[in-house]
């Protein structure tokens, strides 16, 4: 009977610790056989890892065998022997030289640059020495002899007395001059300037100053025709842009806006006008000042007492509010009997009243 009571006391249980006893159950056996599942899950992990790990390798492979197979940059089946200083781009190009390097070649010798030796290839962008070594036994250069080094000599000279401000550029080079630097000199004369001493033929960039040492005792300036060519005057009231042009530091531009100001002005009253125009500092107009003249007579009169508003105001010194004002004032008290009324009615300041009083008249 006791047996019986302790069982019934001990192993009977109510419905919610039957329950208890279930879910506690369920929880045991998850926990026993979770590792095993992290197992399976590990063991797939790996196994996909590996067959990753095997694609790669095989990429790797072949990425290695292409390399290897891969033909160089320079095919020397190509290469033949050239002077960088006259080969083509489509050469360059046949060689090995990218399209850039080929470019900048070509570029290089458009601007007069000279290969004397290989390794002035260095100095163009995009050759490094690595490419230099691919062709270096292929440069040729024409004037090199065998067994001898290549001596690269100046221009060959014929010496005799100059004026440098008269002779021709062909002159130049039989002097000596290089041909760049003899269009260089061309250049400097046009724009207006010349050489009062033979030092002055040493301000030319890249005048070479041995071969000017040389030149000293060959050099004769007339000094009364260089005279004669500074007294020759300009009138800005008659030139054209070629003249404008032969003026020191009046090029294609500036002469084009001195003639339209000239237009739109009507003409120049004075000289010292030059400096409205745009682009001209004093600095510029102070060396040329002495060889301008201006022919005031040609300038063209506007009629203060029948101009339109519209032509009035097209002047440079009158702007829209003046030119209205003008015209309004003579609609209500007549025409202007004095151009001073144009200062006392305060129509203009006294300040443009000088500049444009040249200009206007009484008609």
């Amino acid at each position: 009977m006791k047996i019986q009571f302790l069982l019934k006391e001990y192993f009977t249980y109510s419905a919610s610790e039957k329950k208890g006893i279930f879910i506690l159950l369920i929880l045991i056996l998850f926990f026993f056989f979770l590792p095993f599942l992290f197992q399976v899950k590990t063991n797939k992990t790996s196994n996909q890892d590996k067959i990753k790990q095997e694609e790669l390798s095989r990429l790797l492979s072949d990425i290695v065998s292409k390399t290897e197979v891969e033909k160089p940059k320079i095919i020397k089946s190509k290469l033949f022997r050239f002077d960088p200083n006259k080969v083509s781009h489509s050469q360059l190009c046949k060689l090995g030289f990218t399209d850039y390097q080929s470019k900048n070649i070509i570029k290089y010798r458009s601007k007069g640059g000279v290969f004397r030796n290989k390794k002035d290839l260095l100095r163009i962008y995009g050759i490094s020495s690595k490419d230099l070594s691919s062709f270096d036994s292929f440069i040729d250069f024409p004037k090199a002899r065998k067994g001898s080094k290549r001596i690269v000599s100046a221009p060959r000279k014929i010496l005799f007395s100059f004026n440098p401000n008269l002779i021709s550029e062909n002159d130049w080079k039989r002097l000596g001059v290089s041909s760049r630097i003899a269009k260089r000199i061309k250049k400097y004369l046009a724009s207006g300037a010349s050489f009062k001493s033979a030092s002055d033929i040493g301000k030319i960039y890249g005048f070479d100053t041995l071969l000017l040492k040389d030149l000293y005792p060959y050099v004769r300036i007339d000094n009364k025709l260089l005279m004669k060519k500074e007294v020759l005057l300009v009138d800005l009231n008659k030139v054209d842009s070629i003249g404008l042009k032969q003026l020191p530091g009046i090029g294609a531009v500036l002469s084009r806006r001195i003639l339209k100001y000239r237009d739109l002005l009507g003409g120049f009253s004075s000289k010292e006008q030059l400096i409205e125009v745009y682009g001209i500092s004093k600095q510029n107009f102070d060396p040329i000042s002495d060889k301008l003249i201006v022919d005031s007579t040609l300038v063209q009169k506007l009629g203060i007492n029948s101009i339109k508003s519209e032509d009035l105001r097209k002047h440079p010194y009158i702007d829209y509010r003046m030119a209205k004002d003008i015209i309004r004032y003579r609609e209500r008290k007549g025409s202007f009997s004095s151009l001073t009324k144009l200062i006392e009615y305060r129509l203009i300041s006294d300040s443009t009243f000088v500049k444009i009083r040249p200009y206007l008249n009484l008609n």
